[in-house]
């Protein structure tokens, strides 16, 4: 049954038996399935299953945005395509508009479907085409593309750039020479400003001709001199340069190079100064106060350039002094730092011992200096001491390579490890040298005057008493 009304029914012919119905092709809502199941004694089962049945969902189309297009007027070959796409509702129609205005319509078929438009034969300009799309309840999704038709060969002109110019003021024959090229469209125009005033103007008649203007007679100050040229289509292109003139007797001036760290093992430092003057005549570079460098300074921004690899570990100060023709000069220092790297040293080769009982106990114990200082001096050896060859504890820390242990008792056995310390790190433990400090034993013959005296009187008593002093003594000589 379905909400209690009867759908389906029929013989149960084994048990297992399959029991299905289909639910497709309802409406929006919520129904009730029932199955009622009997046996030859009328014995019944039933369950139970609610089909709920949502909405379709609405979701408005989508449109993919294909890539703007640009050719020259007179090109073919190019088109729009678009790939909308909707599930539900239905697709139903598009069309296609240039500049706002309908240029193509149609059924939208499917999902997936493509709408293209050939864009060619378009005179010079830019153009907007827009696609739009609709589904059956009129929900829409839209994509633009910008096509831009160029003239043919409307390449913009090209300028150089001539370098700055600097000048002492009352100085002469100082000129700034543009040369703009073109191809097509041709040539036109052009107009200089100077700080945005105009100051000349005229036709630039061909491709590769020069255009030229003196700025000679200004005063003090700096200036920005721009050429614009321009082509029969309007385009154009600019170049500026900039004039300083400096007061009359004016100083040199020189930049600041930066400081410079580096390892004490790499290459390839330079320092280089670029000075300015309008009448340079010499430099000289210094290291630390010494004169290393010196010669002609043969024109303004003239690069001054020296090495400074190869130094030790330290801090020097580089200077280079530049001199005008009238002996006016300027300095500027720049600070090199070199450094090194140090590391952790290898341990100390080759460690000796030997023991010595005569006239004190002792290990005397002696070794090499390590392969590797890790790039300082060893400032240090430290010895370290073990009784079970595992634990070992610094017992001493010298500067040589050698060292005597008179703290050993004896019977024991001992193990020596020594490590070597530079300015920063200690290095790993050397070999180990174990050693086994001997039992002394003493051998005393008892001379004739050593021998106990018997008391008279004292028979087996006095032998006794005596032997007792006689071994008193002798124990007292040996502790003397």
């Amino acid at each position: 049954t379905r909400d209690a009304s009867l759908l389906k029914s029929g013989l149960w012919n084994t048990s297992g038996e399959t029991m299905t119905i289909s639910v497709d092709g309802l409406s929006v809502g919520t129904y009730t399935y029932r199955c009622n199941v009997y046996d030859s004694f009328n014995q019944s089962a039933f369950d139970e299953v609610l089909v709920t049945v949502t909405p379709r969902p609405n979701d408005p189309p989508t449109i993919d945005s294909p890539g703007d297009v640009n050719y020259e007027e007179g090109q073919t070959g190019y088109s729009i395509t678009w790939t909308p796409a909707d599930t539900y509702p239905d697709p139903a129609s598009y069309n296609i508009t240039r500049d706002g205005s309908l240029v193509k319509s149609g059924l939208w078929n499917s999902s997936g479907e493509t709408m293209t438009i050939s864009v060619d034969g378009l005179s010079a300009g830019t153009y907007i085409y827009r696609c739009n799309v609709y589904d059956s309840i009129d929900q829409s999704a839209s994509d633009e593309v910008i096509v831009t038709v160029a003239i043919v060969g409307n390449d913009p002109p090209t300028i150089d750039s001539p370098e700055d110019i600097t000048y002492e003021e009352g100085q002469s024959g100082y000129t700034i020479t543009w040369t703009p090229a073109d191809t097509d469209p041709d040539p036109a125009s052009y107009n200089i400003t100077r700080d945005g005033s105009l100051v000349k103007s005229g036709l630039w008649n061909s491709s590769g001709e020069i255009i030229t203007i003196s700025v000679d007679g200004l005063t003090e100050g700096s200036y920005v001199f721009q050429c614009n040229v321009y082509d029969s289509a309007g385009q154009y292109a600019f170049d500026q340069v900039t004039v300083d003139v400096t007061p009359i007797n004016a100083p040199p001036t020189i930049d600041s190079p930066p400081d410079i760290t580096y390892n004490e093992s790499t290459t390839g430092h330079f320092i280089t100064w670029t000075p300015l003057d309008t009448d340079p005549a010499f430099y000289n570079i210094t290291w630390d106060g010494i004169i290393i460098k010196e010669g002609l300074w043969n024109s303004s921004g003239e690069t001054i350039t020296i090495s400074v690899d190869g130094l030790a570990e330290g801090i020097y100060t580089y200077r280079c002094t530049v001199t005008d023709s009238i002996g006016q000069s300027v300095y500027d220092d720049v600070i090199v730092s070199v450094t090194i790297i140090i590391t952790k040293p290898s341990p100390p080769q080759y460690l000796q011992a030997s023991v010595n009982i005569d006239p004190l106990t002792q290990v005397a114990l002696s070794w090499s200096q390590p392969l590797d200082d890790g790039g300082s001096n060893i400032v240090e050896y430290r010895i370290y001491r073990s009784t079970d060859g595992v634990h070992y504890t610094m017992i001493a820390s010298i500067n040589i390579q050698s060292f005597v242990d008179y703290t050993v008792s004896e019977g024991l056995t001992y193990y020596y490890v020594v490590t070597a310390v530079n300015i920063r790190f200690e290095s790993d433990f050397s070999n180990t040298v174990q050693v086994t400090i001997p039992i002394q034993t003493t051998t005393d013959t008892i001379s004739s005057t050593d021998r106990p005296t018997l008391i008279p009187g004292f028979s087996g008593i006095s032998v006794l008493l005596s032997l007792v002093i006689f071994l008193i003594t002798q124990r007292r000589k040996h502790m003397k």
